[in-house]
């Protein structure tokens, strides 16, 4: 009588991870922008490439190198500006959206701990900068988009769509600027664009770019108070 052999059991290929490694230089270009936009006390860049690299390691997580060099670029980078800009948000108290006017106030009021770029007219930028961000988003495979993938904590269900529903009422307010003012704006807030090379382009001052954004966003603040999106 011939024994049976014992069927070998397959060991499980242990699935291959993505080599962040490979995306640092992405990382740290977006990380790059991003730190020249927030004043330079706030957050070293190191720890913006941190976040921006876990950002990453969260959006891979589940998927193998082909999968994720399916993921085109601006994709990428929008999952690491988004991220970056999420922590910041929450970490500056930026997702309280309906109390803009007193995130500004703060920012007026108390200047201990504070540095000199920390204004309410760059608070208030950060905020519709950040804003606008979250609500651009581009849409990845499967309908995932960054702000699926990089979940954020600190806001509710409804503090996310208030988000978005605001984020649609700035990019109203902007189109019903004037011309100029707007076109400005455009390339300040749309584009990420820096204000000397705003100047450059339109042929103005750094100092009047400056100022055409400020008078822009207060109007687009009163837009926001008709409105009833912010108090």
């Amino acid at each position: 009588m011939t024994s049976k052999k014992t069927p070998k059991t397959k060991t499980p290929r242990t699935p291959r991870r993505v080599n962040i490694g490979q995306y640092l230089n992405l990382v740290e270009r977006v990380a790059r922008v991003e730190h020249r936009r927030i004043p330079s006390h706030m957050v070293d860049f190191e720890e913006l490439v941190s976040i921006g690299a876990i950002a990453l390691q969260a959006l891979f997580k589940n998927k193998t190198p082909e999968e994720a060099e399916k993921l085109n670029t601006s994709y990428l980078a929008t999952a690491i500006r988004w991220a970056i800009r999420n922590e910041l948000r929450a970490r500056y108290k930026w997702y309280t959206l309906k109390h803009t006017k007193t995130v500004e106030e703060d920012a007026e009021g108390d200047g201990e701990g504070k540095g000199k770029g920390d204004t309410p007219e760059v608070v208030r930028e950060a905020v519709y900068e950040t804003i606008l961000s979250i609500e651009g988003v581009t849409e990845g495979q499967d309908g995932d988009t960054p702000y699926d993938v990089i979940k954020d904590n600190s806001a509710t269900p409804d503090e996310r769509l208030e988000i978005v529903e605001l984020g649609r009422a700035i990019k109203k307010a902007i189109e019903n600027l004037p011309p100029k003012e707007r076109t400005i704006v455009e390339y300040r807030f749309y584009r990420n664009m820096q204000v000397k090379d705003i100047a450059q382009m339109v042929g103005l001052s750094s100092s009047r770019i400056t100022r055409i954004v400020q008078s822009s966003l207060n109007l687009v603040r009163e837009y926001l108070k008709e409105g009833d999106h912010i108090d």
